[in-house]
């Protein structure tokens, strides 16, 4: 039997590749944009979003072939793709600095990515968060593990390590997969909804929120209070979603 596919985090997911396509756009041309104001919890959903659909798999070498399939070798090809455009670009510029053109792996190690494709850092963190997860589902409490990916996020953050970025973001990636995994079903109860919705509301007067590339805060003062902000935005456009009337085509 089939099953429908939820269109209404398409709907969510949508809204949001365009909000980080259009913010990496006016990053890029030194343009002010406000978007992330409101939806600065967009980076987080996407953890979130792949752990409502999380199943525990077993056998850990089948999963481990899965989820390299679908993460790390798309990883690995437009990486290649935007280092050889990066290639072309040097030498278009006359650029014959060796180093420039071999220097990729350090910023891997480093970041989790290379420059000539930087997003790509999410596809790494989240293999690793899957394939953590699957290892320690079921043998470790959810709490604990939440408990120690965010002490590893705040300590990082509060001592300033810069690098690996992947060690902090792939910890926080963590809690909201978990997050999501557990409140598939309990984040649209109208209760969850309302607290939700209430600290959506202090978050845009009061704003905290965390850049998860590089685990910083760039707004407010306040990483624990960032990630409850971050869950609340979640919850509010994931319900916002489920309310609005499909498009009539």
């Amino acid at each position: 039997m089939l099953v429908e596919r939820n269109k209404d985090l398409d709907f969510v997911g949508g809204i949001l590749i365009c909000h980080m396509i259009l913010g990496h756009i006016c990053q890029w041309a030194d343009m002010d944009y406000k978007g992330d104001c409101v939806l600065y919890f967009f980076m987080p959903w996407f953890f979130y979003k792949s752990g409502m659909f999380f199943k525990k798999n077993s056998d850990w070498r089948e999963q481990l072939r899965k989820d390299a399939h679908h993460l790390l070798i798309p990883f690995l090809v437009f990486s290649a793709i935007g280092q050889i455009f990066l290639w072309i670009n040097l030498f278009a510029k006359g650029d014959m600095n060796w180093l420039h053109y071999v220097s990729f792996p350090k910023w891997l190690l480093l970041n989790g990515s290379i420059p000539a494709n930087s997003p790509l850092w999410f596809l790494l963190s989240l293999f690793i968060v899957k394939i953590i997860y699957n290892a320690v589902s079921n043998r470790i409490s959810n709490i604990y593990i939440i408990v120690i990916a965010l002490g590893v996020a705040f300590i990082d953050n509060y001592s300033g390590i810069d690098a690996p970025y992947y060690l902090a973001n792939s910890a926080l990636g963590l809690v909201f997969f978990i997050l999501g995994s557990r409140m598939k079903i309990l984040q649209y109860n109208k209760y969850v909804v309302l607290i939700a919705a209430f600290s959506y509301t202090i978050s845009i007067v009061f704003p905290s929120s965390i850049g998860m590339l590089n685990n910083v805060l760039v707004r407010g003062h306040c990483y624990l209070l960032a990630t409850v902000y971050a869950l609340a935005g979640i919850i509010v456009i994931n319900k916002v979603a489920q309310i609005t009337p499909p498009p009539v085509l």
